[in-house]
């Protein structure tokens, strides 16, 4: 679940799956997706649809929708994004971004592990190696 997107009628969701160390992301056979909405916000509930954030051009996509009776908004889909649902295109199509991936939040952050640390993890572990054989080496010899 993300930060509220301006002029959405529901939550953003970011939906991922990841199997061991690879994402997943397309489908072959479509999923069906659900959103509650806040029925409060909506005026004609025949406008309101899910769309996914492309990332590419920055901009929300239609990805279709049948509004429900009980305040749900439901569509299939052969990929997983960021989605949420809007009432009307005009209001969002120039592509407020989800606070969520503003300036890079959820992106896989750097591997920061640096050579001096390693070094010194050496360093510690040498230091006690030749202590340990320093002092049997003393023992020895008494």
């Amino acid at each position: 679940k993300l930060q509220k997107v301006k002029g959405a009628v529901s939550n953003a969701y970011d939906l991922t799956i990841v199997q061991g160390n690879q994402t997943i992301s397309d489908f072959k056979t479509p999923v069906t997706l659900t959103f509650k909405i806040n029925e409060e916000m909506v005026e004609n509930p025949e406008n309101v649809k899910i769309y996914y954030f492309n990332e590419d051009n920055e901009m929300w996509e239609l990805v279709g929708g049948t509004y429900q009776e009980n305040g749900f908004v439901t569509t299939a889909t052969n990929h997983f994004s960021i989605f949420a649902v809007f009432e009307s295109a005009e209001e969002f199509i120039a592509g407020e971004k989800p606070e969520a991936i503003k300036e890079g939040a959820g992106e896989k952050l750097p591997n920061t592990a640096t050579f001096s640390y390693n070094f010194l993890l050496i360093g510690v572990f040498l230091i006690v190696i030749g202590t340990i054989l320093f002092l049997r080496r003393t023992r020895k010899a008494k």
